[in-house]
């Protein structure tokens, strides 16, 4: 829980500052009409700054690691 904490709090700040926040490339996600994008902060990627900051592992889609293993 701590890690998903620091992870929403990431995201939070990060959003709060930003001048200009995109979501990009939408599309319909695969449970209750969730929509799906990649959102792009002041020209840098969302996803890459978590996980360059240790709070998130890239997905390809296939199946998932768990946080406690390799």
């Amino acid at each position: 829980p701590e890690l998903a904490e620091q992870a929403r709090d990431f995201v939070v700040w990060t959003i709060e500052n930003a001048e200009r926040v995109e979501f990009c490339e939408p599309q319909w996600g695969k449970y209750a009409g969730r929509v799906v994008a990649r959102v792009v902060v002041d020209g840098e990627d969302l996803a890459e700054g978590l996980i360059l900051a240790g709070l998130a592992r890239a997905y390809d889609g296939g199946q998932r690691k768990g946080w406690c293993g390799p």
